[in-house]
């Protein structure tokens, strides 16, 4: 036999005949598919789900709601965010297991400063599930099911019919698939290494970053009145004292110091020091206190009186000059 033979790998092995071809419609809800829509079930689709899912959980921080609010109002619109993300994170599949545990950490104080300090943590919290979304959305989703147990491997073209029908041509990427695998992509690609690295090293065995410290609180209780009365009770006078707070913060442990003396020595006023404690002194808040100091002795022509008091905090006070008052009170003596 003589003539040119084809190639071994050309050598068919099956003859298949016939074909069909088929008119699907499509319809009109596809043809008008909005381009996100479009992309459904791909890398960028997935990314937009995650940038819009936890835009939309940002948009309920109420910072930027603050002023004018209570520092009640601020702590309970600081708790109800802390929820939000909270549920949030909570019904997302998550790799950084940690978030919720940190979440759950976080505390809504009494003070403005704390309050913001919270609400950014949480914000940081809601970047970090965003990697997380992203590093997922990295990953290929498995393949649905086709129900067909048959794998395309290659297109074969032919010419001719009858004995005159041969192999021209044998294609191994219509209608093949591959498995999209990190060797696969090395083999493809020289720079598949770094990809892999690159991928690992943003997704992979990071820390959540740590609360920023607490913000250093600054209150400005002060000293704002210090008067003296006499009393019914003979040789007695009644000293009243008002201590504020100008804020911005809470004072924590607040203590208020009062002296008395008198300018002459041959009296004796008793007592002559007394200290009230206040737990907390909220800003603008203020708080009188009275109490009654006696004097014994003989005066010539009557004494003065003075009140000295003093008020310190165990917050950082951002006014000093405030903290003190003098108060006087000129007693005459009744025979």
């Amino acid at each position: 036999m003589s003539g040119r033979r084809p190639p071994l790998q050309c050598e068919p092995t099956r003859v298949c005949e016939g074909y069909v071809v088929e008119v699907a419609p499509t319809s009109l809800e596809e043809m008008e598919k909005s381009p996100i829509k479009m992309f459904d079930g791909t890398l960028l689709g997935e990314l937009y789900q995650c940038a819009v899912a936890v835009d939309g959980v940002k948009k309920l921080n109420p910072k930027d709601k603050l002023q004018g609010m209570t520092p009640q109002q601020a702590q309970q619109a600081c708790c109800l965010y802390k929820k939000a993300v909270w549920n949030f994170l909570k019904s997302h599949d998550l790799t950084r297991c940690e978030l919720l545990a940190r979440v759950a950490e976080q505390k809504c104080p009494l003070d403005m400063a704390g309050i913001i300090s919270t609400m950014d943590y949480l914000d940081t919290l809601l970047d970090e599930f965003l990697k997380d979304c992203v590093c997922l959305a990295l990953l290929p989703p498995c393949p649905a099911d086709p129900g067909d147990p048959r794998v395309i491997l290659a297109c074969v073209r032919v010419q001719g019919q009858g004995d005159e029908c041969r192999i021209v041509d044998i294609c191994h990427w219509h209608g093949r698939r591959f498995v999209w695998t990190w060797p696969n992509a090395f083999y493809w690609l020289s720079v598949g290494a770094l990809f892999k690295q690159i991928f690992e090293n943003a997704c992979c065995n990071k820390d959540i970053p740590e609360p920023p410290p607490p913000p250093p609180l600054n209150a400005d209780p002060a000293v704002t009145d210090v008067s003296g009365t006499r009393t019914p009770v003979r040789n007695v006078i009644n000293w009243k004292i008002k201590v504020v707070n100008n804020g911005p913060d809470a004072a924590q442990k607040v203590v208020l110091k009062a002296t008395v003396t008198a300018d002459d020595p041959n009296v004796k006023v008793t007592p002559n020091e007394k200290t009230f404690s206040i737990e907390t002194l909220l800003d603008g808040q203020s708080q009188e206190f009275s109490f009654d100091v006696a004097f014994t002795g003989e005066s010539e022509g009557g004494f003065e009186m003075t009140l000295v008091a003093t008020v310190s905090s165990d917050t950082e006070d951002r006014d000093l000059t405030n903290n003190s008052r003098n108060g006087t009170f000129d007693v005459v003596v009744i025979e």
